[in-house]
């Protein structure tokens, strides 16, 4: 206690355990520098990639601390932070029989409002929908159309995750918001943590909810969406079951622009090296972006208007369908588990799993399985 004490109060330093989760560029950096003998020239251009690495981590950093202050103070500015997190399996039991078998899984997007510090969580689970890019847009969408129709200025942070966040489905669906007249958003701004530093107050939500949930029994995805709820007393989540209507499909809106691949100065398009994408009210047909944080370096445009010859529709009034017609089925093992399962699991959630559709009708059909008694063990 007493060395505790010393070293917390006197000189300032903390305890903590070592980070599990480190940036795979860095360590990559790390080990061929250290494994670099006799050769300094090499050593040092690594050296200098591996700094500009961190700083790029460390703008990043910095840009979203900005906004998020320009946020308390400007009240037509709206900044949050979202991300996907790893998928919640259920059922879970106690019995080793369950070790054994396939799970299936909710899916939670948690949407972190930066100036108040209060975590929205969008939650569905493997028979709803999938986890795409379609998926992840229609929740981010849903979220700002609950919060933020009325600001003017709008800044999401998130992840470099390709196939959820940063491509054309994804901006197709802020370009159709910010050109609806339903709505007051003038700019959204879709701006991305550097790989391997992408530490947003997202982790932290996500972390409350895994500790609130650890020794707990959980058979159905209604008990995640139980414990999401209830796992913080101060600022709790505020919780959003998504139904299959709520996920639309964007393929009315790809119909309707023309996928160009050179940006107006006739440079190729790298979706990978985008770290700023910008949508604005006055030019819904163009998409612009750059690589950097940087607010005194220039942005490339993307040309998406249609070549077609006369005046083109407002992305605005383009129908967005639904992206499901029918419950997402699962495989014919996943479900001969779950069936497995079923004398451990209570019989009040047997429904659930016995009207799980299948993916291949060629398959035959294991029929329901009524409740069993587990035998005693000896």
């Amino acid at each position: 206690p007493i060395y505790r004490r010393t070293f917390n109060n006197n000189f300032n330093l903390h305890f903590h355990s070592p980070s599990s989760d480190t940036c795979a560029k860095c360590d990559c950096f790390k080990l061929k520098i250290s494994a670099l003998q006799g050769n300094e020239e090499e050593k040092s251009q690594l050296t200098v990639q591996h700094e500009l690495h961190l700083r790029k981590a460390e703008a990043a950093r910095n840009s979203l601390r900005n906004d998020t202050e320009k946020s308390k103070q400007d009240e037509t500015y709206y900044v949050m932070t979202f991300d996907l997190e790893k998928a919640l399996p259920f059922p879970i039991l106690t019995t080793s029989v369950a070790y054994y078998k396939r799970n299936m899984y909710v899916y939670n997007l948690g949407c972190h409002e930066m100036s108040s510090g209060i975590g929205f969580m969008y939650v569905w689970d493997e028979t709803t929908a999938s986890r795409g890019s379609e998926e992840i847009a229609s929740c981010v969408i849903r979220h700002l159309s609950t919060r933020a129709l009325t600001l003017r200025h709008v800044v999401l942070y998130s992840d470099t995750c390709t196939g959820q966040n940063r491509n054309m489905n994804f901006a197709l669906m802020l370009l159709k918001l910010v050109a609806s007249d339903s709505n007051n958003i003038n700019i959204i701004d879709h701006k991305f943590m550097v790989s391997g530093h992408s530490f947003i107050p997202n982790d932290s939500d996500f972390g409350s909810i895994e500790i609130y949930a650890k020794n707990k029994h959980i058979y159905i995805p209604d008990d995640w969406y139980k414990i999401i709820t209830k796992c913080r007393r101060n600022k709790p989540f505020h919780v959003s079951k998504m139904y299959q209507q709520d996920f639309k499909s964007t393929k009315n809106l790809q119909n309707t622009i023309t996928k160009r691949k050179k940006n107006t100065d006739n440079q190729p398009v790298s979706w990978l090296k985008m770290q700023w994408i910008r949508v604005v009210k006055e030019e819904p047909y163009t998409l612009y972006y750059k690589e950097t944080l940087q607010e005194d370096f220039p942005f490339s445009a993307l040309n998406l208007k249609p070549s077609k010859v006369g005046r083109p529709l407002s992305l605005g009034l383009v129908s967005t369908p639904n992206l499901y017609q029918r419950p997402r089925p699962v495989t014919h093992a996943k479900k001969k588990d779950m069936f497995d399962l079923l004398p451990y699991i209570p019989p009040i959630y047997h429904d659930f799993f016995q009207n799980l559709s299948v993916n291949n009708s060629n398959d035959e059909d294991i029929g329901p399985l009524p409740y069993i008694e587990p035998e005693p063990e000896d």
